[in-house]
């Protein structure tokens, strides 16, 4: 899957400047570690995520800030 990312980046052009910059990151930083994402998931399935619902979650201190666009607005926010 990632070779296909990559290999998709690479094919868009311009138009996929921040796509590619990602994916530099992403090859030469190894990702994020597995633990980060299990955190997450052991997370969602637990008791306080009972008022989670169809909103992007980010991973702590993933490999690069979240996109503002994506950020939870009063309506989607949770407590």
């Amino acid at each position: 899957m990632w070779a296909d990312i990559r290999d998709q980046t690479d094919r868009l052009g311009p138009v996929a400047d921040a796509y590619r910059e990602w994916v530099w990151k992403v090859d030469n930083s190894d990702g994020d570690p597995p633990a980060k994402a299990t955190d997450l998931v052991a997370r969602l399935a637990g008791p306080e995520a009972g008022n989670i619902s169809g909103q992007f979650l980010w991973i702590e201190n993933g490999l690069q800030r979240p996109i503002p666009s994506w950020e939870p607005t009063d309506s989607t926010a949770t407590d």
